[in-house]
């Protein structure tokens, strides 16, 4: 193609990043979905930071799965937490592992309960420890057996005791022995009578001195059983 020729095309379509450019064709804010969600996912992948944080809450979610998957670490950190918030499940979904990190705490925050769910086991177990500390009891109660079982020990370590008293006994039984020492005796003591039945033997022996006097009598007893107080010792009188 001669130069004439291409520089006349590039007149009349703008340039092969014109209607992203504030000189080009089209402004960014008047793109309509057709525009953003263009064959050319190129197109995405040449928008500027700066033209990334322009597309408003409408265009983001017009957005394919292909298109959110070609954006870039930088891109995703320019989404504002409304613009999260418009993603879909699926979008979320296809979000890699990088691009979940990229997510800052506030940003996991704004994730609703079906968008944690969505996430895979790789992916939480990227989310770092004050990312874990940002999820709420509700979502913390939304990740499966399979997720629970993702958390590192430190992740464990850093979930406070109100969210350890939010596993259910079935998430409780997914935490391996080392997980069970990880925690701390205010963590045991938030462990309800069922959970700490949910114990298997091994995970019992697991426990330290210190943690075993910290379950409550209540937590030894059997069903319908009176604490055990020993023989009634009573002084001899003689004949």
């Amino acid at each position: 193609m001669s130069k004439q020729r291409l520089q006349g095309r590039r007149r009349h379509y703008g340039g092969a990043n014109a209607m992203f450019s504030p000189h080009g064709v089209k402004p960014i804010s008047t793109l309509t979905s057709p525009h953003i969600d263009s064959p050319n996912r190129h197109r995405i992948k040449a928008l500027t930071i700066d033209r990334i944080k322009a597309l408003t809450r409408d265009r983001i979610k017009a957005l394919t799965i292909d298109r959110i998957k070609a954006l870039t670490i930088d891109r995703i950190k320019a989404l504002t937490i409304d613009r999260i918030k418009a993603l879909t499940i699926d979008r979320i979904k296809a979000l890699t592992i990088d691009r979940i990190k990229a997510l800052t705490i506030d940003r996991i925050k704004a994730l609703t309960i079906d968008r944690i769910k969505a996430l895979t086991r790789d992916r939480i177990k990227a989310l770092t420890i004050d990312r874990i500390k940002a999820l709420t009891i509700d979502r913390i109660k939304a990740l499966t057996r399979d997720r629970i079982k993702a958390l590192t020990i430190d992740r464990i370590k850093a979930l406070t005791r109100d969210r350890i008293k939010a596993l259910t006994r079935d998430r409780i039984k997914a935490l391996t022995i080392d997980r069970i020492k990880a925690l701390t005796i205010d963590r045991i003591k938030a462990l309800t009578r069922d959970r700490i039945k949910a114990l298997t033997i091994d995970r019992i022996k697991a426990l330290t001195i210190d943690r075993i006097k910290a379950l409550t009598i209540d937590r030894n007893k059997g069903p319908n059983q009176r604490p055990y107080k020993g023989p009634d010792h009573r002084p001899y009188k003689g004949p």
